[in-house]
């Protein structure tokens, strides 16, 4: 348990770290663009905010489209989850003043580097969840299956079939 205890709080310090250097990062490169093109600093950054904004208009508006059509036809798909996911993220960064942040959210905004870092991230979640597994093999999984529209068989109420476990009065 100290073990873990020792992991979040050295998760927590580098996360704190991060967010300091990022922010260092940004006074470092807006100074150096500053030097260079003067007051065009101001307006690139608010081109970018705008930029921002539009972006996620944009992908709102595409999600909440798709949105509806997944619900009409029933077909889900993650990839375009995770893409409206990334691109709403890049548009935040957009927003956010600083040229660092604006190349973080030209990233995941641009649908060709959407796929790359859709498979990064893809992998790190999957190594967590074996890592949660492993820490974990006990856990229960439920095995079910999914049914679009429950059929009636009769005028009656909704019957489900299953069988009830009690554990408890198993002696377990």
């Amino acid at each position: 348990m100290a073990e873990s205890m020792d992991r979040h709080r050295r998760r927590v310090w580098l996360g704190a770290l991060g967010m300091v250097a990022w922010a260092a990062a940004e006074v470092a490169v807006v100074v150096l663009v500053a030097k260079a093109i003067s007051w065009w600093t101001v307006v690139a950054l608010a081109a970018t905010s705008f930029i921002g904004l539009w972006v996620l208009a944009h992908e709102g508006s595409r999600s909440l489209g798709r949105l509806r059509e997944s619900i009409a036809t029933g077909i889900r798909a993650p990839e375009q989850a995770g893409s409206t996911a990334l691109a709403v993220l890049g548009g935040l960064l957009l927003l956010l003043p600083g040229f660092v942040s604006d190349v973080a959210g030209v990233l995941l905004a641009l649908p060709p580097t959407q796929a790359p870092i859709r498979k990064f991230l893809g992998r790190r979640l999957d190594s967590a969840r074996s890592r949660i597994d492993a820490a974990h093999p006990d856990s229960v999984v439920i095995e079910g299956e999914v049914v679009s529209e429950p059929t009636k068989t009769t005028d009656g109420p909704l019957v489900i079939e299953g069988t009830v476990i009690d554990d408890e009065a198993r002696g377990q």
